[in-house]
């Protein structure tokens, strides 16, 4: 069997002549990243009953067709009459005339990167269910085990976390991630999205892959949902030790019909991540538009803080954690702290329509409000109320229209007297429709009318949105971009924030900074670096309750640190930040240090731990480059007595050989002065959870 080669914009493409299997995928930046690969394209193509599955590819080996491959020096086009099948099938009517399939490369304009699209046309009498599209088989660990799947917000091992090995084969094998894999989809930042947008990078420090598919907004696969779109499967074969990493796209082609994929572009690069992906970062930057600018407070801020004043059962004096004349405290807390912006979770009841009435009076009601949200600015902190109105509660259903039984109920009660806690099942006065719809003409009064009364009566115009989900169309959007663009001319550094449920390619041009239920979950893995670098405006939040190793992880990703400290057997954010003597020294230390470096987090850009030339175990690491310096922070994983040896390489970043490099501690006070050069080595000491600044600085300057 004979492989025919060819070069687009320097990557090597070998297809097997006989099938059309792309067998080698090679590249100087990242070596041979895909050897003895298989067809670009896998689909679903059941017959009920007893060949349900059944699916058809290029490598199929029972009716293989061999394909037409061309190549007009820029296009590699290959065509199959018909897909061959994984299954041996009897002379079935229905699978007569078969699957047809294109598949086209292209040499993209940027002279880097390849575009990637099919087409499938349905000759036969059943319907092709799915499409594995690219099917991208064969992929090589690179990196070792340490290579990565990497997506916007963060990465996972998969060479590790889905090797069938000791306790992972303690599992039923149907859903067992060694057998089935993992499924990543695009989305919002909420929920553990690691992928959050369309693009996802396939390598290590060294070299990778990075890909995208050219849509935006709703759709292709769900043309009503513009979240959980563009799945990516990702499969570890243990028996070869490779990868396999497809989109995968569940939708029906029915007989005679005809699926065009979108245009998926690859490029391959040197380096980390951060080498790959400025061809999705253009097309992120052609595609958003911005409603405001993002204000300067945010852009500046460490972070802000949250407080859930009440469980909103104001009748019980227990209920009221934070009534309004605690919160000047809380305020003075902050403020001593950094931190000049005060989230509010139960300021009031979230009924429509908002009026007076609907301020606590046990609290004083919405007079004594009024005059605390003046004490607190007095103080220098900007109190921005929480508001959840996607949510039809009980007490509005009858105005608009929503019937007790309408089959949308959800159930939010969350009380400390609740058994359980969340969602207790007797508690009604949380119960709620949810709508999606938005265009009832009532509720979009209504909602206008509420935050205007919020600005202009209460005296706040940053808004904090609960479930910023637009399935039901643009209505929402439309709400919100009304109220900023009018608010904007009154108060410019009004800023709103919500919580990013599923539309990312929505939420970036209003979100100035998230509010959603995320904490890290340790050290590995998460890093948001890839979406700060892609996104630039939407700033990312991160709650850290009192943990001060998570809270200088957050700092040194530039994400807005979501201050939300408790008491034991109390609700979140009940305690001050004073009362965690730890916690409370790391948020100074930060706050001075954020003041002290400020230029690199608001005007330089982020690298992540692209900067390094060998992966570190024993810190963590992420650089900013501002012109032609660079500013890299480590938080050392273990004692490091004699030292931690970080291999970094500032090559691809600056135009420079030689630079000062000054090492800090946490308090910004310089422990060591160096001359190193671009690419080399420092040793860092410390114990485990210090945090260290290095700034490199042009030698001539």
């Amino acid at each position: 069997m004979g492989n025919i080669t060819y070069n687009l914009n320097g990557t090597m493409f070998t297809f097997a002549e006989e099938t059309g299997a792309l067998v080698l995928l090679s590249h100087p930046g990242c070596g041979e990243i895909i050897q003895d690969g298989g067809g670009l394209v896998d689909l679903a193509w059941p017959v009920k009953f007893d060949y349900e599955i059944l699916r058809c590819d290029p490598c199929g080996k029972y009716f293989p067709c061999r394909p037409d491959i061309s190549f007009n020096g820029r296009s590699i086009r290959l065509r199959y009459a018909r897909l061959g099948q994984n299954t041996r099938t009897p002379d079935l009517p229905a699978l007569q005339g078969g699957v047809a399939a294109e598949i086209t490369l292209t040499a993209c304009e940027d002279g880097r990167s390849v575009a990637l699209s099919c087409r499938i046309d349905n000759h036969s009498q059943t319907a092709v269910r799915q499409i594995l599209f690219p099917n991208l088989t064969g992929l090589q660990p690179v990196a070792g085990d340490a290579t990565r799947f990497t997506g916007l917000q963060g990465y996972d091992h998969p060479f590790r976390e889905l090797s069938d090995e000791g306790d992972a084969r303690d599992a039923f094998y149907a859903v067992k991630p060694s057998v089935c894999g993992k499924f990543y989809e695009g989305g919002g930042y909420f929920g553990g999205c690691l992928k959050v947008g369309r693009w996802f990078d396939y390598g290590g420090l060294s070299g990778g892959l990075s890909v995208f598919a050219q849509h935006w907004g709703y759709g292709p696969d769900k043309p009503g949902d513009m979240g959980r779109q563009d799945v990516t499967w990702v499969k570890l074969d243990n028996l070869s030790h490779t990868l396999r990493v497809a989109g995968v796209h569940d939708v029906t082609v029915e007989p005679g019909g005809t699926y065009e994929s979108e245009t998926y572009v690859l490029t391959p690069h040197a380096g980390g991540w951060v080498q790959g992906v400025a061809p999705y970062k253009a097309w992120v930057d052609a595609h958003k538009h911005r409603c405001v600018p993002v204000p300067q407070s945010v852009r500046e801020m460490l972070g802000y803080r949250t407080i859930w004043a009440t469980e909103q059962y104001p009748d019980d004096p227990d209920a009221a954690i934070w009534p309004y004349d605690a919160y000047p405290v809380v305020a003075a807390d902050m403020a001593e702290h950094g931190l000049y912006k005060l989230n509010v979770w139960g300021m009031f009841e979230w009924i429509l329509p908002l009026t007076r009435e609907r301020f606590f009076p046990q609290q004083g009601g919405f007079d004594r409000l009024k005059e605390v949200v003046a004490e607190v600015r007095a103080l220098g902190v900007e109190v921005i109320p929480f508001v959840s109105w996607l949510s039809i509660w009980e007490k509005m259903r009858a105005r608009y229209g929503f019937e007790q039984d309408d089959g949308s109920e959800n159930g939010w009660s969350e009380n400390l007297k609740g058994i359980p806690v969340f969602r207790t099942p007797y508690m009604r006065r949380y119960c709620c429709a949810f709508l999606h719809k938005h265009d009832n003409p009532l509720w979009i009064d209504d909602i206008k009318a509420a935050l205007r009364f919020l600005r202009d009566e209460l005296g706040t115009p940053s808004i904090s949105w609960d479930q910023y989900i637009l399935d039901g169309g643009w209505t929402l959007y439309e709400i919100i971009d009304e109220y900023r663009r009018e608010t904007h001319a009154l108060y410019p550094e009004a800023d709103f924030s919500a919580e990013s449920t599923f539309f990312f390619e929505a939420d970036i041009d209003q979100l100035d900074y998230t509010w959603d239920w995320i904490y890290r979950n340790g050290d590995i893995g998460q890093d948001p670096a890839p979406y700060l670098h892609v996104v630039e405006t939407t700033r990312p939040q991160m709650i850290v309750d009192a943990n001060p190793l998570y809270l200088k992880y957050a700092f040194m990703d530039n994400v807005c640190i979501n201050v939300y400290p408790s008491k034991p057997e109390n609700v979140n954010g009940s305690a001050l930040i004073r009362d965690f003597p730890a916690l409370s020294a790391t948020i100074k230390h930060c706050a001075a240090l954020r003041k002290a470096y400020l230029p690199y987090f608001t005007e330089g850009k982020i690298l992540g731990d692209c900067v390094l030339s060998q992966e570190c175990g024993a810190a963590r690491v992420t650089g900013y480059l501002l012109d032609d310096r660079m500013l890299l922070f480590a938080v050392l994983r273990e004692d490091a007595s004699d030292g931690v040896e970080i291999s970094y390489d500032l090559t691809p970043f600056v135009h420079v050989n030689s630079f000062h490099t000054s090492i800090r501690d946490e308090e910004n006070r310089e422990i060591e002065l160096l001359v190193l050069p671009a690419k080399g080595a420092l040793r860092l000491q410390g114990r485990t959870g210090t945090l260290l600044s290095i700034e490199f600085v042009p030698a001539g300057d």
